[in-house]
């Protein structure tokens, strides 16, 4: 992986981003970033329609993505008879 020096504005240790970046320092990603490029590109040159604003890439991320909609619709549905009524009354 290619390491850029840290902008100025970003050194600074009570950042979240200083803390992620040194609890990932040594991480090996499981992705290929040179697959990833060439996807991202290919998605830009073949697109006949608009992309969505977020493009989950990787089975893993598509699996997680996945399973927070199954959460997040489970915690809706549980709660969605409290919204029956809260429309003015005209």
């Amino acid at each position: 992986m290619v390491e850029v020096p840290v902008h100025p504005a970003y050194t600074n240790p009570a950042l979240a981003t200083s803390t992620m970046r040194q609890n990932t320092h040594n991480v090996v990603m499981p992705g290929d970033t040179d697959k990833a490029a060439k996807v991202i590109y290919q998605l830009f040159a073949d697109r006949t329609e608009n992309l969505p604003l977020r493009i989950p890439l990787g089975k893993d991320t598509i699996q997680a993505l996945r399973d927070r909609v199954k959460t997040l619709t489970t915690e809706a549905d549980s709660v969605e008879k409290y919204s029956d009524d809260l429309a003015h009354d005209n």
